[in-house]
């Protein structure tokens, strides 16, 4: 309740005050982002609700004409899945359905239209998990369904098929007269293109349609989408349900209900969107035990030690936002922290690297000294206060990566003994292949160390050459086996047969 004594609600997701937005106003292209706090039932500590993060992503367009929206937003989540290894390994799968298949399968089915809406959200209480369907069965019954009526749409919401399977589940309903048919063959076209076009975006996970399928029809008026894992998860107080990361679907009638309550029947953007759990992401990532990178509060800390330089720290700290680098500046003005503490504090709240100053690092020898905090060891590096910025962003790279890492045209990699080595010139990936499994950071490591070695070489190499390191794990004895078969003191052709006989063997 607000200072007027009207009554307020809580947000449930960030869509609904998103299409009231766009009932508003006069917008017919638009993609947007938003990340938020939404609130569940469940409540904490018996007292505030739960806040969970949500992040949505939505497309809006002036016309429900193209459905390459939709295979976007539900492409981008598989995206995101890429982007965090212990999500990749999860199994999730692209559930889809239909609003318009929905309401042929209760229209076959004899429900009446009036009935529509708590009847699905009857069945899908039974499918996800929430409510057991012998208590399902009795809900239906009491609304006057049949138990032929029931037991039909009992087979059908638990259909779980590829695309080209469904048409046979469906044959019934495409035989039936009037509107039924119709609707059907209208919403299986539209999932059939979206599949299409999510082959095209070469979509790496499963995509399954799921006939029980209904989540928040008070939203959505077309397709439906769910990432969730094929397995059920026992949670307290609800039962089994399905590990859920992301859902969503379009939403052009929920914009239309606003508008004409607000400008009464006027032409409709349309618009597609995706919720994704946030918090879910977080603890997969912590929970894993092979992320040995936790995201700090900032990737700098900036602090002097031994006299108050608080100016000049507050300089370093400008520079280093100016170059998109996370930063914040420590205050120890009363010298309260010694170096150890602050690098205790540093190593607790997940900061990489500690930018110290002094007074003779200042005022004499006009150097900083950087302290780079890394899972087995320490390094310390002073420099001058203009190369800190790149020398930074030279030590940022050394993150979790993938196999591959492809480097950017303006990256400069700092090697093992100090000396950087430019190779913004041409375009550089490398590729490490273990002798066994290794986790993402030491493969990272791996990377930036064969990259060092080799940057004499590349940099004689012409900028239109694309360029592939491999790094390959070999036994001392092995590397002492080949050096004695290589021919690198005479002519070139000697080497490269040289070469050709250790490939052949």
């Amino acid at each position: 309740m607000d200072t007027s004594g009207s009554l307020l609600t809580l947000p449930y997701d960030l869509r609904v005050p998103f299409a009231r937005f766009l009932a508003r106003s006069d917008i017919s292209h638009l993609k947007r982002y938003c990340l938020g706090q939404v609130y569940r039932h469940e409540k904490m500590h018996d007292a505030h609700p739960r806040e969970p993060w949500e992040c949505a992503f939505d497309i809006v367009t002036n016309g429900p004409n193209s459905l390459i929206p939709d295979a976007e937003v539900i492409y981008l989540v598989n995206e995101v899945i890429a982007e965090f290894p212990p999500l990749q390994s999860a199994g999730y799968s692209v559930f889809i359905n239909h609003t318009s298949l929905l309401s042929a399968i209760l229209r076959h089915c004899s429900v009446p239209v009036r009935q529509h809406p708590v009847v699905c959200n009857t069945l899908w209480d039974a499918v996800s998990g929430k409510l057991r369907w012998e208590h399902a069965k009795k809900q239906l019954a009491d609304m006057s369904l049949s138990e032929s009526t029931i037991t039909s749409l009992h087979n059908f919401v638990q259909k779980k098929v590829p695309v080209d399977q469904i048409r046979s589940i469906l044959e019934p309903v495409f035989r039936a007269k009037g509107n039924t048919a119709h609707m059907a063959v209208e919403g299986l076209r539209e999932l059939e293109a979206v599949v299409s076009h999510l082959k095209a975006f070469r979509l790496t996970q499963d995509v399954v349609v799921w006939l029980g399928l209904a989540y928040k029809l008070n939203q959505f008026s077309g397709l439906m989408f769910m990432h969730a894992t094929g397995t059920m998860k026992r949670k307290r107080h609800r039962g089994l349900l399905a590990d859920v990361l992301a859902a969503g679907g379009r939403y052009d009638r929920l914009i239309s209900n606003f508008q004409t309550r607000v400008l009464g029947p006027t032409a409709s953007c349309s618009a597609v969107g995706v919720s994704i759990a946030v918090d879910k992401i977080v603890n997969a990532m912590v929970e894993d035990e092979d992320t040995e990178v936790v995201p700090g509060v900032c990737d700098v800390l900036v602090c002097s030690v031994g006299s108050d330089l608080l100016i000049q720290c507050i300089e370093i700290v400008r520079d280093l936002w100016a170059a998109g680098i996370s930063s914040q500046l420590f205050e120890n003005s009363e010298q309260l922290y010694s170096l150890d503490d602050m690098q205790t504090r540093c190593k607790y709240l997940g900061i990489p690297h500690i930018v110290l100053l002094s007074e003779r690092m200042v005022y004499v020898n006009s150097t900083v000294r950087v302290r780079s905090l890394e899972k087995d060891k320490v390094v310390d590096k002073s420099m001058p206060q203009s190369e800190l910025v790149e020398y930074i962003q030279s030590r940022m790279t050394n993150k979790p990566e993938m196999t591959e890492v492809s480097l950017p045209t303006s990256t400069s990699v700092r090697g093992a003994a100090s000396e950087s080595h430019s190779l913004s010139h041409l375009p550089v990936s490398v590729t490490v292949l273990p002798g066994e499994k290794i986790t993402f950071n030491m493969k990272r490591r791996y990377q930036n160390l064969a990259l060092s070695k080799a940057s004499q070489v590349l940099q004689s190499l012409s900028n239109k050459q694309n360029v592939e390191v491999i790094a390959v794990d070999f036994s001392q004895h092995l590397l002492s086996d080949l050096r004695l078969i290589l021919n690198d003191g005479g002519e070139e052709s000697q080497f490269g047969a040289s070469i050709r006989g250790i490939v052949d063997k």
